[in-house]
């Protein structure tokens, strides 16, 4: 799988709401060491009216698989949750950087 800045990571509030939920129902990530999220999503999270920054929430499939899910984030500590919410990177592993100076397994 190749890594593009238009990956695609649109998620519905309320899938995204569910697999929150089910990640607190339930917290692991396993092996899981970490995804990757497309420039296009960011920026369009980011230049959403208002948005400072991206808040991320540890989140669970109802298969199961451990996901990310990153909403905007205005200064008055208000999700933007009506707004663009992204999910679903290629997981690590199998998708890993072949190097990578923070993981000290490579």
């Amino acid at each position: 799988m190749a890594l593009s800045s238009s990956q695609n990571h649109s998620v519905t509030k309320d899938d995204a709401r569910r697999y929150i939920q089910n990640f607190r129902n339930s917290p692991t990530l396993e092996s899981i060491n970490g995804g990757f999220f497309g420039k296009d999503t960011l920026l369009a999270m980011l230049n959403q009216p208002g948005c400072i920054g991206i808040r991320y929430y540890y989140a669970k499939k109802d298969t199961g698989e451990p996901v990310l899910v990153l909403v905007g984030e205005a200064a008055n500590y208000t999700s933007l949750s009506d707004g663009i919410l992204g999910e679903n990177p290629p997981l690590c592993p199998p998708w890993c950087a072949t190097t990578n100076a923070l993981d000290a397994n490579l």
